[in-house]
């Protein structure tokens, strides 16, 4: 199975060379795991606007809101933290 890592606020927080090192640790970690991973684009972090859209598909998912045609699409408030 293919294995992505999108980090978020808490790094976003660190200086780029304490983010790095900590994605590369990620990065050899799925390197030697059998998951699937791009080790160029597997782990990497995004902007605040991507988290808070991870968010809403998740939850519409979880919701099951796109197995339907009946749309009840929730919304999230993304307060950051």
């Amino acid at each position: 199975s293919p294995v992505f890592l999108k980090a978020t606020a808490g790094l976003r927080m660190l200086d780029d060379q304490r983010a790095d090192a900590i994605l590369e640790s990620v990065r050899d970690f799925f390197d030697a795991s059998t998951y699937e991973f791009d080790r160029a684009d597997g782990a990497r972090v995004i902007a605040g606007t991507d988290e808070g859209g991870f968010g809403w598909l998740s939850v519409n998912y979880l919701m099951a809101n796109f197995n339907t045609n009946d749309h009840q699409w929730v919304g999230v408030l993304e307060m950051g933290g």
